[in-house]
């Protein structure tokens, strides 16, 4: 859930790099399996880029390299960045990079001081706040108007 909000983060502060106005290099073709497949996306009326490195591999860790200009922002669990301008890329794991630091997408969206405002079930209907749920999956809407899944066992 933090991988995709960190992603949502990534768009939302850099719209114009998902419009029309960017450059699109692939390397997506049948024979990236070892070195992995990417996508890196370049404006046009700047120099800011962002790219997405992935291994397709299902049972195969991968390390591709980081560019000179990029540093990495976002990854999926199993990906090691701690060795220099490699990465280790677990089976089915992604980076982000991208070579503007003002991209950051550290501390979104801190909810720590947000009280719970109201708690809907899975069909949609608001519960009690007395904290005593079903087992079951929850939504739970806090006082920043965010909502989060919750599961109870």
């Amino acid at each position: 859930m933090e991988t995709y909000a960190e992603l949502l983060a990534l768009r939302n502060k850099a719209p114009e790099m998902f419009g029309s106005e960017v450059q699109v290099a692939m390397n997506c073709s049948q024979n990236n399996w070892t070195a992995g497949r990417s996508i890196q996306l370049t404006s046009t009326s700047s120099s800011r880029a962002i790219r997405l490195c992935v291994n397709p591999n299902t049972d195969t860790d991968i390390t591709v390299d980081i560019p000179d200009n990029m540093i990495p922002m976002i990854s999926s669990p199993g990906t090691d960045i701690s060795a220099g301008r490699t990465i280790k890329l677990a089976a089915g794991a992604f980076v982000v990079m991208t070579n503007d630091s003002t991209l950051s997408v550290d501390n979104i969206d801190d909810d720590s001081d947000a009280e719970t405002v109201a708690i809907f079930d899975i069909s949609g209907r608001q519960v009690p706040l007395d904290g005593k749920l079903a087992p079951g999956i929850y939504i739970k809407v806090n006082s920043k108007g965010h909502a989060r899944r919750i599961a109870i066992r």
